[in-house]
């Protein structure tokens, strides 16, 4: 999947490259500018790059499996994170550029690429890419179901979920019945939505505006509570608590241009349906809480069983992180 998604990213850069090339290397001094931005849009629109940076922490899911993962899982979030915003914000740049006088909207079409490509006449590289974009949802399928089975796999250890699921393979020591679960319930849901006769456009749009608020959330409380566990092993400096700041006030923008404000021109209501997705996920929330309260009263021990899982976890990580700094002392 490496292999497939660098000859995908190779062949989108290439292409890119002819757009640009095709408009004269022009500066686009509108975008630039920031023409036309609105706070609002803005807000809005950080929703779905939510989404599309969202798994950049997937590496996470695989502390417990990876080689020195305190040296390996860091590298491999910044990595993921600082490649991939440079790779959105150029290719979005040039698309844009690329789609100026050509009487039709970016927002309207589906595959922009493809487009794009046939109005430089090389058709044939924009179904290249396409076939490629195909490998990449393929890959960010198998990128989510990773962190998903994991988490799933722990709850099932826990008591939450059937105890099948929790269990590992014999030779593999892999979550496999929590991944065949994973997988079958994200291809359920988009399944039934594309019977129904949804557009697969509209349902790429609609389950990634609601994973985003998922994201957002997990982001959010993560922000909170790493400064307490910093604080509690005596490693809280200063710049972690600015940075959790930071961090949530970022990821308040866009809940609330996900929500937006009656009359406000700045942070209008979304449209019809994705102004009803924040309070269907707040739903979500209020149900799948419930749960776990009720869970709890069945099994007092549940909680307890949980957090001494998690600081045997930590202990074990607070060891190797004192040997790794000992290690770079002189």
């Amino acid at each position: 999947m490496l292999w497939l998604e660098g000859i995908s990213l190779g062949l989108i850069i290439i292409l890119c490259g002819i757009i640009w090339a095709h408009k004269g290397f022009m500066l686009d001094m509108s975008q630039l500018a920031l023409k036309g931005v609105t706070p609002g849009a803005v807000a809005s629109g950080l929703v779905l790059v939510m989404f599309g940076f969202s798994g950049f922490e997937s590496a996470s899911s695989l502390g417990d499996e990876a080689k020195n993962p305190l040296k390996t899982i860091p590298r491999a979030m910044i990595a993921s994170t600082i490649l991939s915003g440079l790779f959105f914000i150029s290719t979005t740049y040039i698309e844009i550029l690329g789609f100026e006088g050509t009487g039709v909207s970016i927002t309207k079409t589906e595959e922009p690429l493809t487009f794009l490509s046939e109005q430089v006449g090389l058709g044939f590289l924009g179904q290249l890419v396409a076939i490629g974009a195909l490998f990449s949802f393929f890959a960010g399928v198998l990128g989510t179901i990773n962190p998903a089975s994991r988490i799933v796999f722990a709850m099932a250890r826990y008591g939450l979920f059937p105890a099948a699921i929790g269990s590992a393979h014999s030779t593999n020591q892999t979550p496999y019945n929590a991944v065949t679960v994973s997988s079958i319930l994200l291809f359920t849901v988009p399944t039934v939505m594309a019977v129904n006769g949804i557009k697969l456009f509209d349902i790429m749009g609609y389950l990634g505006a609601i994973s985003s608020f998922g994201f957002i959330t997990v982001y959010i409380l993560i922000s909170v509570a790493a400064p307490v566990y910093l604080y509690r092993i005596r490693r809280l400096r200063s710049w972690d608590i600015l940075f959790s700041v930071v961090a949530i006030l970022f990821m308040i923008i866009p809940i609330i241009g996900s929500i937006g404000i009656e009359g406000n021109s700045y942070f209008p209501v979304p449209d019809y349906p994705y102004g009803a997705f924040p309070y269907l996920f707040m739903l979500y929330l209020a149900i799948t809480s419930a749960w776990f309260a009720i869970q709890r009263l069945r099994f007092p021990g549940l909680a307890r069983r949980m957090q001494a899982h998690i600081e045997e976890i930590n202990a074990q990580f607070i060891t190797e992180d004192e040997e790794v700094i000992s290690s770079r002392r002189p």
